[in-house]
């Protein structure tokens, strides 16, 4: 993220506190809860969930709070190229939330990528699947774009916590040779709990299915599952970790994540991987 930001500014002109804030330039999309906590001091794991729908995009970002009630909405460009826009057609995200207790959090979110010129914005700048929205009709195709939608809740207690969320998402473009719209669905759960002061366990199960298949990464191969025609069709994902707090910024942590799927062709795509990290925060 680059930006500036005006805090405050429904305040300073008299009115409520913090109903009103504005960030330009190159900031987070602010679709979901998942992106807020990615880094690596709040990501209880080492891996994300299945679908982690986040990006970073150039544009105008306006949030703020009311009572128990948040918002955030954005206008940026859509797509990856950071210095130019081919299509003037923009991305539009939208977050709702609300504070229904102390403890429990709910949201909604929605999103439009806006449409993409093929040739020159082959790639969004939203990932899903560990991977970007791509174009993949045929050379006809001159735009594409991406619809999303995700509920998501979250409950805290003293030690630990629960958060769960689902969503949709559509793929389409403009092809006039075949009809390429995909219909993405996921949900995921998590929950982190404190083992003692320093030490603390945390599990997540996601899921991610596409309607006649798409290219998904996930934790494979990335050349091989995303930049070829081979597409999946469903994806599950378990993650098991946790770590030890030296400080509140020095964590050691360790993630074992098992990812299982299929392609459109019925074949299986399986995957391990044991990861262990040190974050040091300042």
């Amino acid at each position: 993220e680059f930006y500036l930001e005006f805090e405050n500014v429904s305040g300073a002109f008299g009115g409520p506190d913090r109903l009103l804030n504005v960030r330009l330039g190159r900031v987070d999309i602010p679709f979901g809860e998942e992106y807020q906590s990615r880094d690596p001091l709040t990501n209880p794991l080492i891996t994300h969930s299945l679908s982690d729908v986040w990006g970073t995009d150039e544009g105008v970002e306006v949030y703020g709070e009311f009572g128990r009630a948040s918002y955030a909405f954005a206008v940026q460009n859509g797509s990856s190229k950071t210095t130019r826009d081919y299509n003037a057609d923009k991305a539009l995200t939208l977050r709702i939330g609300y504070e229904v207790t102390s403890q429990l959090h709910v949201s909604a979110s929605a999103m439009r990528t806006g449409e993409l010129a093929t040739a020159r914005e082959p790639l969004s700048e939203v990932w899903i699947g560990n991977n970007v929205f791509r174009n993949i009709g045929s050379s006809s195709s001159t735009t594409h774009e991406a619809d999303l939608a995700e509920v998501d809740a979250s409950y805290h207690w003293r030690t630990g916590r629960v958060a769960a969320a689902a969503g949709l998402a559509r793929y389409r473009d403009n092809d006039t040779l075949a009809d390429n719209s995909r219909r993405f669905t996921y949900y995921q759960i998590e929950t982190v709990q404190d083992l003692s002061r320093q030490i603390y366990g945390a599990v997540r199960f996601s899921t991610l299915e596409v309607e006649n298949g798409y290219p998904l990464a996930g934790i494979g191969n990335f050349s091989k599952y995303f930049l070829t025609a081979l597409k999946t069709k469903e994806l599950q994902r378990w993650s098991l970790g946790g770590g030890f707090r030296f400080t509140p910024s020095l964590i050691l942590k360790f993630d074992y994540t098992l990812e299982n799927g299929k392609l459109t062709t019925g074949a299986a795509r399986d995957h391990r991987l044991f990861s262990v990290e040190s974050v040091l925060g300042f």
